[in-house]
């Protein structure tokens, strides 16, 4: 099982606030203490989450500048971007990523600036994501002593579910509260993702890579194990815009939507 001092060292590394939560259920039993309550701790990480955003998202557009190739944080750059994005009067995603963990409380930060006023309402949002198959074999995660455990599979699917269940919420609310054209589609294809894209609006795109990392993990039956998984939260994102980056935008859509109108398929709600 992995350790304090393992993270510390960077041996291993918990993913995100599941895993934070299975080393605190550790913790707790090791000093005899009751569990924390599951949902209270989601919702106190997401809470600060969204303070995270919208403190950047209030700092002065100027401090964020950087040279063309470098990177930032995952998390208050790519809410900068999206915050801009919703900005227009019709609003272009294009995504692929792991469960659209990083994106989600971006989504919904927007969601609250549009209903609240403090931003423009846009006339429409298009939304079209890529998510890898349940049923297709990915390279992560996995369980490094037993490639058959399903367990990794099943709990990912889960924090995908969980995620984009409240990016379809958002964009619902965002439908039937303030009558925005709302379309959004997500759709699964056979493929382990090794980074993630967001494409805005037709001209600027987000790309980062993920970290393949030894990580201690809770399933659903209270057992654990350390497996292999993707960390991408807090890691570099990178940015390319028009009209300098024009060809590498363009290349991307269409690869974007070659792979949508080919492999790609519905993905269940659930």
């Amino acid at each position: 099982m992995s350790t304090i001092n393992d993270w510390l060292t960077r041996k291993t590394v918990p993913r995100h606030s599941d895993q934070v939560l299975a080393v605190v259920k550790v913790l707790h039993r090791w000093c005899g203490d009751p569990s924390p309550v599951e949902r209270r701790w989601h919702e106190l990480l997401e809470r600060d989450s969204d303070i995270r955003s919208r403190s950047e998202a209030r700092r002065p557009r100027g401090d964020d500048e950087r040279p063309s190739g470098a990177g930032r944080d995952t998390l208050p750059w790519l809410g900068q971007h999206i915050s801009r994005a919703f900005e227009a009067e019709e609003v272009e995603l294009k995504v692929f990523c792991l469960t659209s963990e990083t994106l989600a409380p971006h989504i919904r930060l927007c969601g609250e600036r549009v209903r609240g006023g403090a931003t423009a309402q846009p006339r429409s949002i298009s939304l079209r994501m890529l998510l890898p198959a349940d049923d297709a074999f990915l390279a992560y995660p996995t369980n490094p002593l037993d490639p058959r455990d399903m367990r990794p599979r099943r709990r990912m699917a889960a924090v995908r579910h969980r995620h984009t269940a409240s990016i379809r919420s958002t964009l619902e609310s965002l439908r039937d509260e303030s009558r925005v054209d709302v379309s959004m589609e997500f759709r699964a294809v056979p493929v382990t993702p090794t980074n993630r894209i967001h494409l805005l609006n037709s001209d600027t795109l987000l790309f980062g890579y993920y970290d393949v990392v030894k990580t201690l993990a809770e399933f659903d039956d209270g057992t654990y194990a350390e497996i292999y998984d993707a960390l991408g939260l807090h890691h570099r994102v990178f940015t390319r815009s028009e009209p300098g980056h024009a060809w590498l935008v363009d290349m991307t859509h269409a690869w974007f939507d070659a792979l949508w109108t080919s492999l790609a398929r519905p993905l269940p709600e659930r």
